[in-house]
């Protein structure tokens, strides 16, 4: 088995978050979103993450943090001279540039999930197998592409981003490729479709049983700054806000503060504070504090505090 991660999303909607840092990099609590996705995947199975070349500079550094013993290779993609590209294209590029002939797993590189990979790879390994979230709200459902469930968990339909969806089951984008249904996945990726939901439409369009994992859990997909901040919900425990609050903080919202940092004095609302950042004395409304930067006895809403700028936020 081999597991691809493409990586190469450019995090628009998180600008400036990702002037700098390329999404999937972003640090999630101490260490990148990609360094927690890597934990769910056993240190055995070899793992490729598909990047573009504007950003593969980072993704080597990053390499570097990791343990000697884990099998992770970057593939670079090369644009089409179409330019239609998107995951599906890199994955079909990368599967035929690697001669990969393994059974697959893919993970998205921007989104978290609750489960392990061992607890993913159940029922029959030779059928497809999707991993799928219900939504709390049916409205937001509209921004993914969104799953009709059989009680049986089998895929009965899929529909991608519906103005009107039928149900708050959404495919998170991650997948298990049978060797035999490679071709499938090629001849996507050679019609430049750019979704990974086009890959389910087209499985379901040849009759193919996909398999359904229901995900329980927290589940994020990091588009945004909301799912960014709620990503970092469970990272900090009730311990460490007490300790927080013991240093004359207001905390309110989802705050999460780097062990490495010092706030004291201070209100937080909905912020990020990175390692070796010092707040004193201030006020902080939904900010995003980068490390060893200083804010003290000011007031500040919506912005990232970096030694480089400061930046508004959305």
């Amino acid at each position: 088995m081999h597991v691809l991660i493409p990586a190469g999303g450019r995090g628009v909607r998180l600008r400036p978050l990702t002037n700098a840092c390329p999404k999937p990099l972003l640090p999630l609590g101490d260490r990148a979103i990609l360094s927690h996705i890597l934990d769910r995947i056993p240190a055995e199975l070899p793992v490729t993450v598909l990047v573009t070349e504007e950003v593969a500079p980072a993704f080597e550094s990053w390499k570097m943090t990791l343990s000697s013993t884990r099998n992770v290779q970057l593939y670079v993609e090369q644009p089409r001279l179409t330019g239609l590209n998107g995951p599906v294209v890199a994955l079909a590029d990368c599967i035929r540039d690697r001669a990969i002939d393994d059974d697959l797993v893919i993970f998205m590189g921007d989104s978290v999930s609750p489960f392990r990979l061992g607890e993913f790879l159940g029922g029959d390994s030779r059928t497809l197998r999707l991993a799928a979230f219900q939504l709390p709200d049916l409205r937001d459902a509209s921004r993914f592409g969104v799953l009709e469930i059989t009680d049986e968990d089998l895929v009965l339909g899929f529909e991608e981003k519906p103005a009107a969806p039928r149900s708050p089951w959404i495919f998170t984008g991650c997948l298990r490729v049978p060797r035999a249904q490679l071709g499938v996945l090629t001849e996507v990726g050679e019609g430049s479709l750019p979704q990974m939901g086009h890959l389910v439409e087209r499985y379901l369009e040849l009759g193919q049983t996909i398999e359904v994992f229901r995900v329980e859990g927290a589940w994020q997909d990091i588009g945004t700054f909301s799912a960014y901040l709620e990503a970092h919900r469970a990272l900090a425990p009730g311990a460490v806000l007490q300790s927080l609050a013991a240093l004359g903080n207001q905390l309110s919202g989802v705050v999460y503060v780097h062990p490495g940092a010092h706030v004291a004095g201070s209100t937080l609302t909905n912020c990020i504070v990175g390692e070796g950042a010092r707040v004193e004395n201030a006020q902080l409304t939904n900010c995003v504090i980068h490390p060893r930067v200083h804010v003290t006895d000011r007031v500040v809403r919506d912005s990232l505090l970096s030694l480089e700028a400061e930046l508004a936020l959305g």
